[in-house]
């Protein structure tokens, strides 16, 4: 009988140790885990000049084709494009669309596609508040 007692209280000890380290080794592990994820900087993706501009085009075909023009025109072009920048980071772009308008687009891919967008009036960046 004390054999078995002793093999039983043997094991009980052997478990207590396994979780013992197991718990050990979890913790090293979520806290190098941590650190690691706290030393990364959390960056948005960002789309090139020629992403933007792909997405301006596509918006001006999908007004034409969801409403048969942009200001009257069934073949609006891009004609200027004026980035959008603020303390020395380029936000975003103004396209300006003949006949008439604008379109911005936003560099940052986790926001929407089109920020503001008028088929009636330009967009005039360079004009200094007073």
């Amino acid at each position: 009988m004390k054999t078995f007692d002793r093999r039983k209280n043997d094991s009980r000890r052997l478990l207590e140790v396994i979780e013992m380290r197991a718990t050990s080794i979890l913790a090293v592990a979520l806290a190098f885990g941590l650190v690691a994820f706290a030393n990364q900087e959390a960056r948005a993706e960002t789309a090139t000049p020629e992403e933007t501009e792909l997405v301006c085009q596509n918006w001006l075909s999908y007004m034409i084709h969801k409403q048969g023009a942009w200001a009257g025109d069934t073949e609006p072009k891009i004609v200027e494009v004026q980035d959008i920048v603020v303390n020395g980071d380029v936000l975003g772009y103004c396209y300006s669309i003949t006949p008439n308008g604008y379109v911005v687009v936003p560099v940052l891919k986790e926001l929407p596609p089109i920020k503001a967008y008028s088929e009636r009036h330009h967009l005039d960046l360079d004009t200094k508040e007073k």
